[in-house]
């Protein structure tokens, strides 16, 4: 009985060897802030240069678009500097609202883009879609509350070149977007990221992300993991 009792302890480390040996080490906090900070940075594609393309199109063209009309517009974005590279499409379809005087755009804006950068590359699309108010000239800021959906192939550069993809869906709330500046300028977005790597093995990672008014985000990951990064 005792040599089957340490039989059975030995077969028992041997499979708790093997499928720690099938867990992705690699894998961590940092992994959900570089998507988090790719989805975001103006370089990138993500939201900050979308922010700026959306506020020059709205300063030029809102007067135009008659009430209850919808406007369809596509964008493009490249990026080349010091061997970094990105890319992005944009397709917006635009509905103006006017109510009591209260004017106000429902904003569907669909998106793909690529990057390759120091510490990861990869390829994404998504939805992102917004209620934009404070439109009038009397507001510094204009304002976009909303929800957006991704679906992104990465590889790390820095973790063994280690391939894996995400789906991220986010609600973004109270983003303020500088009229003058076209920069982003407040707001929090709270996402839920999940990460499929190629081993198979599937993550969620709970992530809020401020935005501050000198063009910083700080990302807060599971509650415990903080990083901070430059949108611009």
């Amino acid at each position: 009985m005792k040599n089957q009792f340490f039989n059975l302890l030995a077969i028992s480390g041997l499979i708790f060897g093997i499928s720690s040996c099938k867990k992705d080490r690699w894998l961590n906090e940092e992994t959900a802030a570089d998507i988090v900070a790719k989805s975001l940075e103006q370089n990138s594609g993500g939201l900050a240069r979308e922010a700026d393309l959306q506020t020059t199109y709205l300063l030029l063209n809102l007067a135009l678009i008659p009430c209850g009309d919808t406007a369809n517009v596509t964008r493009t974005f490249s990026y080349d500097s010091g061997g970094n590279t990105a890319s992005a499409d944009y397709v917006w379809e635009i509905i103006k609202h006017c109510e009591d005087g209260n004017v106000y755009l429902t904003w569907q804006a669909n998106f793909t883009n690529s990057y390759d950068f120091p510490r990861i590359k990869g390829s994404g699309q998504g939805q992102r879609n917004w209620t934009a108010t404070q439109l009038g000239s009397e507001f510094d800021n204009w304002m976009l509350n909303g929800t957006c959906i991704r679906l992104g192939s990465h590889e790390s550069k820095v973790r063994r070149r280690q391939i894996f993809d995400s789906t991220t869906e986010t609600t973004f709330t109270n983003i303020l977007i500088d009229k003058s500046t076209r920069r982003l300028v407040g707001g929090t977005a709270t996402s839920v990221i999940n990460v499929v790597t190629s081993s198979g093995n599937d993550y969620e990672y709970n992530v809020v992300s401020t935005i501050s008014a000198d063009g910083m985000a700080t990302v807060v990951v599971n509650g415990t993991s903080t990083f901070t990064f430059n949108l611009y």
